[in-house]
């Protein structure tokens, strides 16, 4: 299996709507890859070893394929 992740950096004069992502950017993306998506995540808030910093990145996508030919057949 493959995984293909979009990382969303954490930036403070950004911000980032997940419901949009959520209920917009992943169904639009789950119909362009079609069966050629087997399984997808949402990773949010993700913190560091240490708390105190900021977290690198505010939500990681995660699309997971067969192998590398589904991938290229679904872009």
């Amino acid at each position: 299996m493959i995984k293909l992740s979009i990382c969303y950096p954490n930036e403070d004069d950004k911000s980032f709507d997940m419901h949009c992502y959520s209920t917009r950017h992943v169904p639009m993306a789950q119909t362009l890859f079609g069966e050629n998506l087997v399984a997808m995540s949402i990773d949010k808030g993700l913190t560091r070893s240490n708390a105190e910093l900021p977290t690198i990145y505010t939500t990681i996508g995660c699309f997971y394929f067969k192998n590398i030919p589904t991938i290229q057949n679904a872009m």
